[in-house]
């Protein structure tokens, strides 16, 4: 994309629910296969109306502290795409990579006819992607990419406003990390599930810790690989970044000592490896 690899910086914004107490929106800086909180915003669980104010308010808190000539790829599922999530992520100098629902209709940019976006890709194996205009109502210009892997179940349909050319559906695979990250902060990890807390505002609290201690263990964990990966041992199959940097952080305690964080190593994006940052 032309740019440096310590410029670039992938977000995923998700939802996740504490039964039926809590329900937390977050974005979350996506590296080293785990998603680390940096913004959040916690409701009552199944509290009506809408969640636009809450995406917009945490989208503006974050902006001031990315610089303006980072790349900023902002990931989320379908369940959260909107024209006005799209066109928010744009305004603020950023790229959105937001997953659609294959339901609807598409038309090619200079074409007048529409097609289904379930005829886009209709086999494993197959991808595309171009300028279009999706939707027939609230309709959006954009970058149309699809993608239908070997053991996915369907096809992804992304759209951006990147090129054509400088986009990759594969970029999308970087938003499962949240799937890694929300087990981190509950049975795999810091045990977020067990809280007894009824009040968002004490529990959004307890979050900043949580947030905090994710990243140093994720960058103790980082600074572990790429320590092995100098000295030629290879990688820990099946040992996630958290784990690593949890372990010696727990023997460092237990022997009273200090285990310092010296930056997050960058993990792997677009097919490089990144430098600290």
């Amino acid at each position: 994309m032309g740019t440096p690899p310590h410029k670039r910086l992938a977000l995923a914004l998700d939802a996740t629910t504490l039964k039926q107490r809590f329900t937390v929106l977050s974005i979350s800086v996506l590296s080293q296969h785990r998603a680390i909180p940096v913004a959040w915003k916690i409701i009552p669980a199944n509290q009506p109306g809408s969640w636009q104010p809450y995406w917009e308010a945490l989208l503006e808190a974050l902006r001031p502290a990315i610089p303006k000539d980072w790349t900023v790829l902002v990931c989320a599922d379908r369940g959260l795409y909107a024209k006005w999530l799209f066109e928010r992520i744009v305004s603020l100098g950023w790229h959105p990579f937001l997953r659609i629902n294959a339901q609807g209709w598409y038309r090619q940019a200079g074409q007048t006819t529409y097609q289904r976006l379930a005829s886009v890709v209709t086999q494993a194996g197959a991808s595309w992607w171009g300028q279009v205009v999706c939707f027939k109502e609230n309709p959006l210009a954009c970058t149309l990419l699809a993608s239908w892997e070997a053991g996915q179940s369907e096809a992804w349909l992304i759209v951006t406003d990147l090129p054509p050319e400088r986009a990759r559906a594969r970029w999308y695979g970087m938003r499962a990390w949240i799937e890694s990250g929300f087990a981190d902060l509950k049975r795999r990890g810091w045990q977020w599930h067990k809280t007894q807390m009824v009040d968002g505002a004490r529990a959004a609290r307890v979050w900043l810790a949580l947030a905090v201690a994710t990243l140093w263990v994720v960058g103790v964990g980082s600074e572990v690989a790429q320590r092995r990966a100098a000295c030629g041992l290879g990688r820990c199959v099946g040992v996630s970044c958290f784990r690593l940097g949890r372990l010696p952080m727990l023997a460092a305690q237990a022997r009273g000592e200090w285990c310092a964080l010296e930056g997050l190593v960058g993990g792997d994006w677009l097919g490089e490896r990144s430098p600290p940052v």
